[in-house]
């Protein structure tokens, strides 16, 4: 097992379809609080609007409370959805927030889906595109870099002001959600890390990244020293075939019911059906406790990511969920206490 190995919670904020509203919030507390006690040391909060699935829709609120109720945990937004927020009010939010906790805040972004969010928090569908996205990342840079920001591109365009609260001496790390050729290659041209998706096989997500290089070597970046996320569904359970059956019977399902119900401005240009379903679980991290580190280890030498992010609650079960995060931090030795800032 790599000693520099990282792993973190990855908190998609699923409802069970019997659990009673807020449900979904509460038990994601709980996992964190059972994971910084276990010797995790990060947890990353997703966000997701107008889904009956789903309950965290704000990623900025979400990671604010769990750096109030954490001590040492890293918390970060996997991801805030920059297409529906304005950068500088998120920057703001973010200096805030890396200043209350001493620097354990991390800002993921991500450029989302052509989902109804665009219209009705946004400012319309038009904020996807990628070359809106590339410029609402270049305000938020200067927003999050700079006392003073002003912008005058096509988008967005207003004077001079100044960005409260002040910088910190170290800044708010910031990374980009990427599942697309277009959001990889305006990630790379900033020398942002990215997050990778958790549903993806792992040659999607090793071209994801050959992606990032070709573009970074394209545009005469050295991209040394930047880390990525890897992300997935962790289970554990008596061996690989149990815990992949586990996952097909109740995330596969609970999975389905997300897309159907997430509402889209147009199609996609895809379909998740059930093959497709069957072959995300069988990418994802499962079997015994050492079958799972193992399994890390090779994804960590294969893209060459260092830093896990994982999802405990695959099947939905709170008990599952807690024997998964003990279980994976004894399998990977984590150790608790340590302050994450790196």
């Amino acid at each position: 097992m790599d000693d520099h190995l990282e792993a973190g919670l990855l908190l998609f904020g699923g409802r069970s379809p019997d659990g009673p509203p807020g449900s979904a919030i509460a038990e994601a507390i709980e996992l964190t609080l059972a994971a910084e006690r276990a010797g995790w040391s990060e947890a990353w909060v997703a966000e997701h609007h107008f889904n009956p699935q789903l309950e965290l829709s704000s990623a900025m609120t979400s990671a604010a409370y769990l750096l109030g109720a954490t001590t040492t945990m890293r918390v970060g937004t996997a991801a805030s959805v920059l297409t529906v927020w304005h950068p500088v009010a998120l920057a703001e939010q973010a200096r805030l927030l890396h200043h209350a906790s001493g620097g354990r805040f991390a800002l993921g972004v991500a450029r989302g889906m052509p989902t109804i969010d665009f219209e009705i928090i946004g400012d319309g569908e038009g904020r996807g595109e990628p070359a809106v996205f590339a410029e609402a990342l270049d305000v938020l840079a200067a927003a999050l870099g700079d006392d003073e920001v002003r912008a005058d591109g096509p988008t967005f365009e207003f004077g001079p002001v100044r960005v409260m609260p002040g910088r910190a001496a170290e800044p708010v790390p910031v990374f980009v959600a990427a599942n697309n050729e277009p959001t990889v290659r305006i990630a790379a041209a900033r020398r942002l890390p990215l997050l990778l998706p958790p549903f993806a096989p792992l040659a999607a997500k090793r071209s994801i990244l050959d992606t990032y290089l070709d573009e970074a070597r394209h545009l005469g970046i050295v991209p040394t020293g930047i880390e990525h996320y890897d992300g997935a569904i962790v289970h554990v359970a008596d061996g690989r075939d149990a815990a992949v059956t586990a996952l097909q019977d109740t995330w596969a399902p609970w999975f389905a019911r997300v897309t159907q119900d997430t509402p889209l401005l147009r199609p996609l240009p895809f379909e998740i059906g059930a093959a497709e379903l069957a072959a995300m679980v069988e990418h994802q991290v499962a079997g015994t406790a050492e079958q799972v580190a193992e399994q890390i280890s090779e994804r960590s030498a294969t893209l060459g990511v260092r830093r896990a992010l994982l999802i405990v609650d695959g099947t939905g079960d709170v008990d599952e969920a807690h024997r998964n995060v003990h279980a994976v931090a004894e399998a990977l030795d984590l150790a608790p206490g340590a302050v994450s800032r790196s």
